[in-house]
């Protein structure tokens, strides 16, 4: 396996100005799929068996991966976001105003009321922000309460769901298996991307933030190879359980040494977490 020359941050999209700032979604990125996982919309298909009638192990887990998938779907939605970008000092007199700038990312439904959980980068600077369900039904994000150093945000749609995946109680233990999802793409289902958790915390404060302004000094390292998109989006184990939200990515995608990072779900971040939200829905 070859590592890359010159180790890279793959940001997920650059607020203009910003050279310290996290990644981002770029809408205009392409999600992607795996080569040997199912997209969001194409489950159900039939496996074909081995000739003696045994699953081989590539077959389970393809299976395995298909339940996750048809399991949480739901509660994978795509988060929009209007930048407003002043013009500059040298701007021309006939285009003196300001543009919105669509940005775009991932996020999950963790409460049944209309509670979504993201990066807090996805709609940091945002004018408006909307949210897309897996049933095509675009809203308008009503309220917004941040944990910014953990760059975390929950968003309230004021809608309920049938379908919500709140954070669970585990451990992210080296060596499991995880499923990321993406639903940034307006024009694909989404995208699915497979790994195994290698670290269970790493510091990446020096590429992301060497200020401190925010904290990256504990994530899940996974190797998902993971695309602009992502970011925003769950980490999930084989048993669908919420561990991380997706967060950054280290080389590219056909990179062999690619690696992935979650903002952890752990104790002390759920209960940063359940503040939020109580927050969020106190003001109803």
């Amino acid at each position: 396996m070859r590592k890359p020359t010159a180790p890279f941050i793959c940001f997920l999209v650059l607020l203009a100005g910003c050279a310290t700032r996290p990644p981002l979604v770029r809408t205009d990125a392409p999600a992607g799929l795996a080569d040997n996982t199912p997209a969001l919309g194409a489950i159900g298909g039939p496996f074909k068996l081995a000739a003696d009638n045994r699953v081989s192990e590539k077959t389970r887990s393809q299976l395995r991966i298909a339940s996750v998938v048809k399991r949480v779907s739901g509660a994978i939605v795509r988060v929009r976001s209007e930048i407003e970008i002043m013009p500059s000092a040298t701007t021309s007199p006939d285009h003196p105003r300001p543009t919105a700038n669509g940005l775009g990312g991932t996020g999950v439904i963790i409460t049944a009321d209309g509670v979504i959980l993201t990066n807090e980068h996805v709609i940091r600077n945002a004018r408006h922000v909307t949210v897309t369900l897996a049933d095509g039904s675009v809203h308008e994000v009503q309220r917004i309460q941040r944990a910014e150093k953990l760059d975390l945000a929950v968003l309230y749609i004021g809608a309920r769901t049938e379908t919500s995946l709140p954070p669970a109680k585990c451990f992210a233990d080296p060596g499991i298996p995880v499923v990321a999802f993406s639903a940034a793409r307006c024009d694909k289902p989404g995208g699915v991307r497979t790994g195994i958790i290698t670290k269970r915390t790493v510091s990446l404060q020096r590429e992301l933030d060497p200020s401190r302004t925010r904290w990256y000094d504990d994530l899940i390292e996974s190797s998902a190879k993971l695309e602009p998109g992502y970011s925003g989006g769950p980490l999930l184990d084989m048993q669908g359980r919420l561990i991380g939200i997706n967060t950054a990515a280290f080389g590219g995608p056909d990179d062999d040494y690619a690696r992935a990072y979650a903002i952890p779900l752990h104790q002390a971040n759920r209960k940063v977490i359940d503040s939020l939200v109580r927050r969020l829905t106190r003001q109803d």
